[in-house]
């Protein structure tokens, strides 16, 4: 565990991050061959200075963290002064360097000691505060973990280890250099997945604590954890004020709130970032567009909307999974909004209205989404329509179902490797399916026979429109089957009930197939009882498709 090495006159000659990182290391590879310092006499005039340094850090930090090193600081570490210029690390040349072990000398058991090494770079470089503050955390890391062979463990690798340390040495020592490298390539990276980010992952920990989460209440469980998902979730896990604002803070919109900017010590300014989100725009012959954000990533689009019909001047954001904020640009909209399942962007100078039904639109002509994804894949979607279409929002075939369970589902899979469910989305449009989903489910008499209801399957399409849910209908409604009783009940915009019953030596058994409409919503089931059960009787199949529509 290293603490990373800092530009500082290479820096206003070259243009990026990874260039001015790579031209420095040269150069001070380089000059660390050239000066060949006496290595006796500059470890001796440090020495006594960086031992007191490092027992102020561990003082400081200990406390905050609530964690005290194994028999105190004047036992547990061990530091010593280096002849060379930088240090090889498996980060790269490195200012300093860790090592902790445990009572046999490994690297297996909880951790009795560390040797923390210094380079002369550190204080010719006048780095000696980040340096120690950095690598004082990586001892308290190493504790915190439990045991050595947790902390090695691959899981903590990089985003964990280096980024909390940065955070920390930022956090405790000002005018950082290195931290607001750090920073700046965070900034300038939203979409990149949490888990592979190393000394960059101190934005992750830096918008902790600007979301009121103290990063240091929370280091004790993070590494203990045993894995970085298990990290992650000691950390934030479903905090909204975090997720709610991951993403927008990237734009540095300090003007919107601050949930759009970035407040924190040693962040860089919003010019030396230069941050730039992707472009998309909507016009009158854009197909519906779909978002989305790696899992432990996030996702920031800059939007324009032009062109739009005059019978047609909505969009629709509905958030299929995931954290989303959206904000007009400046002049163009009042759009101001978190944590919707659905935004409706109106983009007519006179404004949207529905006579029909209430609608809450925000003007809107350009300006930025921002989607936090969390645990698992972030995914929007924007369609175009109408002010007086009414849409609904997606529904699980998992849950559509009241009183219905997956126990059975779940047996068939662990036979039969494969999930028996499906998802599917193309042009805006999003399609379920689930099979063998039961009811009051159970196996009685010598033969085991099945009582209760089973839903052999289960499909719910959300269409991008009313209409095209209303084509789908009709194509799915117009095959009857032979035998069955057909009904068109008054539930929903429009819905279509087919039962049969037929005698069995348990007693009679129903089987039932149906299918409603209710704006861009299809659901469609079938149902069977067996003897001694009669929910998928006309009277239970119309109860439960009454129960269905009611729930969308």
């Amino acid at each position: 565990m290293a603490v990373r090495i800092v530009p500082r006159i290479v820096a206003q000659f070259v243009g990026t991050f990874e260039t001015v990182r790579r031209a420095l290391l040269l150069s001070l590879l380089a000059l660390g061959l050239a000066l060949a310092v006496p290595s006796a006499a500059l470890a001796k005039s440090y020495a006594e200075e960086d031992k007191s340094l490092a027992y102020d850090y561990t003082a400081v930090e200990g406390a905050k963290l609530g964690v005290v090193l194994p028999g105190g600081p004047e036992s547990f570490l061990h530091i010593e002064q280096s002849s060379h210029y930088v240090l090889p690390s498996p980060t790269g040349p490195a200012l300093g360097e860790t090592y902790c072990y445990d009572a046999a000398g490994g690297a297996v058991g909880p951790a009795v000691g560390c040797k923390i090494v210094i380079s002369v770079a550190a204080h010719k470089e006048n780095e000696i505060r980040e340096t120690v503050s950095h690598e004082v955390f990586h001892a308290f890391q190493e504790v915190m973990a439990g045991t050595l062979a947790n902390f090695n463990a691959k899981p903590y690798k990089t985003w964990l280890i280096e980024g909390s340390a940065a955070w920390v040495e930022s956090d405790l020592v000002a005018n950082n250099r290195g931290a607001r490298i750090d920073w700046t390539s965070y900034l300038r990276s939203p979409g990149k997945e949490l888990f592979t980010r190393s000394y960059d992952a101190i934005g992750f920990f830096g918008h902790m604590a600007q979301s009121g989460i103290s990063p240091w209440s929370r280091f004790r469980a993070m590494f203990a954890a045993t894995s970085s998902s298990a990290a992650y979730a000691a950390g934030v896990g479903t905090n909204l004020d975090f997720l709610d604002s991951e993403a927008s803070v990237f734009f540095r919109e300090g003007a919107f709130g601050e949930a759009w900017s970035v407040l924190g010590p040693n962040v860089p300014s919003r010019s030396a970032v230069a941050f730039k989100p992707t472009p998309e725009k909507i016009t009158a012959g854009s197909r519906p567009l779909t978002l989305r954000a790696r899992p432990y990533a996030d996702g920031t689009w800059e939007l324009k909307i032009s062109g739009l019909p005059k019978n047609e001047p909505v969009v629709e954001v509905a958030v299929d999974a995931g954290h989303l904020r959206v904000h007009s640009a400046q002049g163009a909209g009042d759009a101001n909004t978190a944590n919707e399942s659905q935004v409706l962007l109106c983009t007519s100078s006179k404004g949207c209205s529905c006579p029909t039904h209430t609608s809450h639109y925000v003007n809107f002509t350009s300006g930025y989404l921002a989607l936090t994804s969390g645990t698992s894949e972030g995914k929007i979607e924007l369609t175009r329509r109408k002010p007086c279409e009414e849409l609904l929002a997606p529904k699980p075939c998992e849950t559509i179902l009241p009183g219905f369970s997956k126990e059975v589902q779940q047996g068939v899979e662990q036979a039969v490797p494969g999930s028996l469910n499906a998802s599917v989305t193309t042009y805006g449009s999003n399609a379920s399916t689930c099979a063998l989903l039961v009811k009051n489910a159970s196996l009685s008499g010598p033969e085991e026979t099945f009582r209760g209801v089973v839903a052999p399957i289960v499909s719910v399409l959300r269409a991008s429109t009313a209409a095209g849910a209303a084509k789908f209908y009709g194509i799915v409604d117009r095959a009857s089957i032979p035998e069955y009783t057909v009904t068109h009940p008054e539930v929903g915009a429009e819905a279509t009930l087919e039962t049969h019953e037929a005698a069995a030596l348990g007693g009679t058994e129903y089987e039932s197939l149906a299918i409603v409409r209710e704006s861009n919503v299809v659901v469609e089931f079938s149902l069977f009882s067996a003897g001694g059960n009669n929910e998928a009787d006309a009277a239970g199949s119309l109860a439960l498709l009454r129960a269905v529509t009611a729930s969308l």
